[in-house]
């Protein structure tokens, strides 16, 4: 909170894995342009990016991601 900003936000998060993230986004990207007269084109990072689950909650975008698992990334 800040002099400015009186209200705050709580985000819960729950273990998932991103591939499956990016997984359903693109299959609903893929269903959304399904139809009779559907042409093809490009699947942007915007698009993704609309799909993806923190989009579709209406969740802002991370500020950051804390990982917490003791696994060490290389």
């Amino acid at each position: 909170m800040t002099r400015l900003n009186d209200k705050a936000i709580l985000n819960i998060c729950m273990p998932y894995s991103s591939r499956d993230d990016i997984t359903t986004a693109v299959q609903s990207i893929v269903k959304d342009a399904s139809g009779p007269e559907s042409e093809y084109r490009e699947i942007t990072e915007d698009d993704i990016d609309a799909h993806l689950m923190t989009s579709v909650v209406g969740s802002p975008p991370v500020d950051i991601l804390i990982r917490t698992s003791g696994v060490k990334l290389e």
